[in-house]
């Protein structure tokens, strides 16, 4: 950034000086008279980079949540009687899209779709993966969270994955930092829990899921 807005900033200091040097003496703070041209620039050209940078946009926090089986009407702020107070002020104090197409209806290819932004038969992902299956998502592809590292992100997958279960498929492969989580659906027998690429539960206790994500999303949230 400052490399991009050196000659900027250095014209403005130099423009400075100029006015400066153009004022009464007697208009001029003593302190600056005592200051050489050279020096002046170096001080000014510093100060206003640090400027600059700090008023360079931040980039955004991004926290995408797919949900299985939701339904439109199934959170308040669609007009649901089931209370969703946080889903709701996510809405509230976000942007709100009413309509969107998904590249499938089912759990596996509507993921690869949304990772990839291709139609998943082109990402070698037709049908939904079950725990026999030794394949996933064409290993050669550029991934959402891939393009996001590129740009400083730090990024973690909670939850189910279902883009295939052996290591070169796992979220960590896939421009994951970390991942916590049933590789597959949980109703998939077994429905082994996961911290990165190590089973840390044979068979998970899903009465436990919601609260472990929430505890694991949060903990990312705060140290990131």
């Amino acid at each position: 950034m400052q490399l991009r807005f050196a000659p900027i900033i250095h014209r403005a200091a130099e423009a400075l000086w100029i006015i400066l040097e153009e004022l009464p003496m007697r208009a001029q703070p003593s302190a600056i008279t005592q200051v050489t041209r050279r020096g002046f620039m170096a001080a000014s050209t510093t100060l206003l980079a640090q400027a600059a940078q700090r008023n360079r946009p931040q980039r955004p926090n991004v926290i995408l949540i797919l949900c299985d089986d939701l339904g439109y009407a199934d959170i308040g702020c669609n007009g649901s009687s089931i209370p969703t107070p946080n889903i709701d002020r996510l809405a509230q104090e976000g942007s709100r899209f009413t309509s969107c197409n998904t590249a499938n209806p089912v759990c596996s290819p509507s993921r690869a779709g949304l990772l990839t932004g291709r139609y998943p038969t082109r990402v070698q992902v037709p049908r939904v993966f079950f725990p026999r299956d030794t394949t996933g998502l064409a290993l050669d592809e550029v991934t959402l969270p891939q393009v996001l590292k590129t740009q400083g992100y730090k990024t973690k997958c909670v939850g189910k994955w279902h883009l295939g279960h052996t290591a070169e498929y796992l979220p960590t492969a896939r421009g994951f930092d970390e991942y916590f989580g049933i590789p597959y659906s949980n109703d998939m027998k077994p429905a082994v829990l996961m911290r990165d690429t190590k089973v840390i539960a044979q068979e998970a206790d899903q009465t436990q899921l919601v609260p472990q994500y929430t505890k694991e999303s949060q903990a990312f949230i705060e140290a990131n």
